[in-house]
């Protein structure tokens, strides 16, 4: 079971939202430190860290929210399940040169119905952002190909994000099925 595409994309040619501030001194000659990041060089967002708008989707999502949903999350053994879903409430960090900068940590643990793990993915996304960018049109998609011979029943999908930068973590568990044959 290999996990076929994750990505964490935007509507549009631009990534997150903010004009962020902060400063920073050079290191040179005269003895100056480089000043340390702290709280008010990272933009907080508005919202705490969250998972918002899961949804089972029949193929690969095109965008943000460009999907076509599977109401009762229900798939064949044959099929791809796709779970799409947006991070919200993350924080941007300042990068310098007006931009800012992303780190989280994503993993989704998949668990039969007989309580067997069947599959789990992990990835970090780090990643500079642009100021004029926008934080709420943000999305992912994890996609699980069902073993051969699956075991029909309800499974379920426990989705985790980890904001390194405020150091947060939520998750948010959901379930499918898969039919048998």
């Amino acid at each position: 079971m290999d996990l076929e595409r994750r990505e964490f994309v935007a509507a549009g040619a631009t990534a997150l939202g903010g004009a962020l501030a902060g400063c920073s001194g050079d290191d040179d000659e005269n003895g100056n430190e480089e000043e340390t990041p702290t709280e008010a060089d990272n933009e907080q967002p508005d919202e705490p860290l969250g998972i918002d708008h899961v949804r089972f989707a029949a193929e690969e999502p095109s965008d943000y929210r460009e999907y076509e949903a599977v109401e009762n999350a229900t798939y064949t053994a044959d099929e791809v399940v796709w779970i799409y879903y947006e991070p919200v409430g993350f924080a941007v960090e300042d990068a310098g040169d007006g931009e800012g900068r992303i780190d989280l940590s994503l993993e989704l643990t998949v668990t039969e119905p007989s309580g067997t793990d069947s599959a789990s993915f992990d990835e970090e996304i780090e990643r500079e952002i642009l100021p004029e960018a926008n934080r709420d049109d943000q999305w992912l998609v994890w996609s699980y190909q069902p073993a051969t011979g699956a075991d029909p029943g309800e499974y379920t999908a426990e989705l985790t994000i980890v904001d390194q930068v405020a150091d947060e973590e939520v998750s948010e568990t959901v379930t499918f099925t898969i039919e048998g044959t």
